[in-house]
């Protein structure tokens, strides 16, 4: 009689579970229902360049990410609304109260981040590279910059100064609170650092634009050094989202759209040094 005890209230609990697994599903499911219903896709933006930018010529934003959005809600047959936020470090806060039903801005994959959202796969990859002076010629891998002797600007507490650290730990810092890439780069010009690190995606606008200048690695803007993938993200239970996001971000690599909007925006009209 025991064993049929025990063996029943298996039963019932394995039923209860199974039961709840299916309420938990059906509730994950129901974002791309509600988005559907309501006939409008929710999207938390923040100010990026190129990736989402002010419209100077009218209304509303511009940029490689609103142009994906477009692609998205195209598919999905619903209408756009974007919901700024002031910063960044709001993005993920305004996801999670509700405000927007994705991120879809230039968000950097981290596990820290990845511990509040669920994130979807890269569709960029970003990394850094470290501009000298063309004339440099003892300078030209990242071996030759990682010596005592050599001091690198770099944005204090930005990821590239993180990359900088850890690439090249005997290099000097000189970790300057904001001003932008034209601080880095007077920096080098002027002779007070050897290096600035910036973001990959700049080194073919930055190349053009200052004929002084040289990149390390060289091949930097396709091979990015310690690469950080832009993704998407949804709150965390909404993993059918996700999914349905990768496979948009699939189809999209494959039919060379992603690489049509590259081409677009990584452009000296949008990258402007700042």
């Amino acid at each position: 009689m025991g064993i049929r005890i025990t063996r029943g209230i298996a039963a019932v609990a394995l039923g209860l579970t199974l039961m709840a697994g299916t309420a938990e599903a059906q509730q994950r499911r129901s974002v791309i229902d509600k988005i559907i219903a309501d006939g409008t896709l929710k999207v938390c933006v923040a100010v990026a360049t190129p990736w989402m930018m002010r419209n100077t010529q009218g209304e509303g934003y511009v940029g490689f990410d609103v142009d994906m959005i477009e692609e998205l809600t195209k598919i999905m047959q619903v209408k756009t609304e974007l919901v700024p936020v002031p910063a960044f470090g709001q993005l993920i806060a305004a996801l999670q109260s509700g405000r927007c039903d994705v991120i879809m801005t230039a968000l950097t994959r981290t596990t820290q981040r990845a511990m509040a959202v669920a994130f979807t796969e890269p569709y960029f990859v970003l990394g850094t590279g470290w501009l000298v002076k063309k004339d440099r010629t003892d300078l030209n891998t990242l071996a030759d910059l990682d010596d005592a002797k050599v001091t690198v600007a770099v944005e204090q507490g930005a990821l590239s100064e993180q990359r900088t650290r850890t690439r090249l730990p005997k290099a000097q810092m000189r970790a300057l609170p904001g001003g932008g890439d034209a601080l880095r780069l007077t920096e080098v010009e002027s002779g007070r650092s050897v290096a600035a690190a910036i973001d990959s995606i700049k080194v073919p606008i930055y190349l053009s634009q200052f004929p002084w200048a040289k990149v390390i690695p060289a091949d930097v803007f396709d091979n990015p050094v310690e690469p950080s993938g832009l993704a998407y993200a949804t709150r965390r239970d909404d993993l059918d989202f996700v999914n349905f996001l990768n496979v948009f971000i699939y189809n999209l690599n494959a039919n060379g759209t992603i690489a049509r909007l590259k081409a677009k925006w990584v452009d000296p009209q949008y990258i402007k040094i700042q």
